[in-house]
């Protein structure tokens, strides 16, 4: 098993728990997770639409294999993490 997939599922268990659990070290976690995926993962980015409406669909750009989610303008042309 890759450290890419099982940092994904950590984080995927995280989100899971109940907001009330939420403090400044769940967070920090999972900022440092984001972070790592980010950083080490060889991104493979999808572009896909999600229906913001019935009439209004909105672009959005993520890795199907960490599914970190990239942020408008964070890409570049070819798809590649701007630095």
């Amino acid at each position: 098993m890759d450290d890419i997939y099982c940092i994904t599922q950590a984080k995927d268990v995280l989100l899971r728990l109940s907001k009330e659990n939420m403090n400044g070290d769940y967070t920090y976690i999972l900022e440092t997770i984001d972070k790592y995926l980010i950083e080490n993962c060889n991104h493979n980015i999808v572009t896909d639409f999600i229906d913001i409406t019935p009439e209004r669909s909105q672009v959005i750009r993520y890795c199907s294999k960490c599914m970190i989610t990239f942020e408008p303008g964070s890409l570049d042309e070819d798809g590649n993490l701007k630095t």
